[in-house]
């Protein structure tokens, strides 16, 4: 999984998993994102993820189609989960384009 921290590794706020094949989205918010990763990508390669959606393209394309990358970067928990929301609200679609499972 390629990974885009822009110099904020340590830091938490909202990222994506791209599948850079698709161009389907995985929106998500942590206080990590070095951290985050880590666990989505032990998740995926035991095939243990629980957005079925997710594992499935993961499977299917590989790891290397995958990018990481970091949308914003917020400190505040209640400001993350404002903003996370916010962008599930733009780009939630049922798993057409968006792997996310609820909005």
């Amino acid at each position: 999984m390629k990974t885009e921290y822009k110099n904020k590794s340590k830091h938490g706020g909202i990222y994506q998993i791209m599948n850079l094949s698709n161009k389907r989205i995985y929106i998500g918010s942590t206080k990590n994102f070095k951290e985050r990763k880590r666990q989505h990508l032990a998740k995926l390669r035991a095939g243990k993820h629980p957005n079925y959606f997710l594992q499935r393209d993961f499977n299917k394309c590989g790891e290397e189609v995958f990018l990481f990358e970091v949308l914003e970067v917020k400190t505040n928990k209640t400001e993350r989960i404002k903003s996370e929301q916010e962008f599930l609200d733009k780009f939630f679609d049922k798993q057409k384009k968006c792997y996310n499972l609820c909005p």
